[in-house]
């Protein structure tokens, strides 16, 4: 049953307490996760609170129940039934208060994205996930739903003459296909947000900003001169792409590995 929560005074979770591992499934078998939620040790949160995990991708949205803030009790079964095969989803976190009727929310998570087993290990996450999904006749598919952090669909039914996952990784696939793609998220990010302070920290901004000789332009600096920011938001998109483009060596290594098979043909 789908419950509704009301936000009244709540507080945020600090992201270091919590950390989400996507599980691929394999065959027939469930993706599912695994989450590591410690938020008893901070002391901020009265201990009876029912701490609750939201899967959701779009208008998809499944609810588990983690138990307490005293005592998290994860539930057997955290498969994804509902998400389309190889979706990754985002998840949020909610503590709300067991003896309210309106379940007044407490303290809250959201857009938090799963990290694979590889990620986690390393201590690194990639600012690009990738999900393996059925795209029918494209080959890739940019997903950005409201949370704004993007994931890069590639077409799962890919595997002649070589696997999807394999494509990706050429010459010929990053030089055509990852221009556009950061060309398409940071216009969502600067032109299509509804608030842009609120990503102003956005990862992929603080990307742009090192691959570019000037930063991210501040729409609330241009005050109402919006034509303005547009104009420098795209200047600046350019810039990074062509920053992206030069450290890549993305022409000359695509020039490259089609000269060569070129003479192996």
């Amino acid at each position: 049953m789908i419950r509704n929560f009301n936000y009244t005074d709540r507080k945020r979770i600090l992201r270091d307490k919590v950390s989400f591992e996507w599980i691929d499934g394999k065959g027939e078998d469930l993706a599912s996760f695994r989450a590591k939620i410690d938020l008893h040790s901070a002391g901020l949160l009265r201990p009876d609170g029912q701490v609750w995990v939201e899967a959701y991708s779009g208008s998809i949205v499944s609810r588990y129940y983690f138990g307490t803030v005293e005592h998290p009790d994860a539930p057997e079964d955290t498969r994804l039934a509902t998400f389309p095969r190889g979706l990754k989803p985002s998840f949020k976190i909610k503590v709300v208060d067991p003896e309210d009727p309106r379940k007044r929310l407490l303290a809250f998570a959201d857009k938090i994205a799963p990290s694979e087993r590889e990620e986690m290990e390393s201590g690194r996450q990639s600012i690009l996930p990738v999900e393996y999904v059925d795209l029918g006749q494209q080959i890739w598919n940019l997903r950005m739903d409201e949370s704004l952090e993007p994931v890069l669909q590639l077409n799962s039914t890919i595997t002649e003459p070589v696997g999807i996952s394999t494509l990706a990784k050429t010459p010929e696939f990053v030089a055509l296909v990852y221009p556009a793609v950061i060309r398409q998220i940071l216009s969502r990010l600067l032109l299509e947000s509804e608030d842009p302070s609120t990503i102003s920290d956005h990862n992929w901004l603080k990307f742009g900003n090192s691959l570019s000789t000037k930063l991210c332009p501040d729409r609330d600096s241009f005050g109402d001169n919006y034509e303005d920011f547009v104009r420098d938001a795209r200047m600046w998109i350019d810039e990074v792409l062509d920053g992206f483009c030069r450290a890549r060596l993305t022409k000359d290594t695509y020039v490259t590995e089609k000269s060569e098979n070129h003479q192996n043909g």
